[in-house]
């Protein structure tokens, strides 16, 4: 399985600008801020509330699996997740290197699958 994650340095206006063209090119964003996903629970609510997961989301890594290779609600053939501020990321929880690899094994995980579906995912963790 190849890494899909990509690793960028955006000031916030580079980043809106980026973001706005990948949506005027029908991508659907997914944007999760940073600094509000401080912890597993931090994270699974901005990752929700940007992809609107429904309401029996069960808030660990197998629901997570689950909505994100559903995701029938939503309407999209391409879709870019971007987590801004990824220094911040499960920053207060007292593994934090443990949840980043399994948060990117999860994403490239999930990239794979719709990959296989003809889906394109892009996954980007900026500063």
């Amino acid at each position: 399985m190849n890494q899909v994650i990509n690793r960028m340095n955006l000031s916030d206006d580079e980043l809106y600008t980026y973001l706005y063209y990948k949506e005027h090119d029908n991508i659907r964003v997914c944007f999760v801020r940073g600094a509000f996903s401080t912890t597993l629970d931090g994270f699974f609510q901005e990752i929700s509330c940007s992809l609107r997961f429904p309401s029996y989301f069960g808030w660990n890594w197998d629901a997570f699996d689950d909505c994100m290779c559903d995701l029938e609600w939503l309407k999209f053939t391409k879709m870019l997740i971007v987590v801004d501020h990824f220094g911040f990321v499960f920053r207060d929880e007292p593994l934090k290197e443990k949840q980043v690899k399994l948060l990117s094994k999860h994403l490239n995980q999930i990239s794979e699958f719709w990959r296989q579906h003809q889906i394109e995912i892009a996954i980007i963790f900026n500063r």
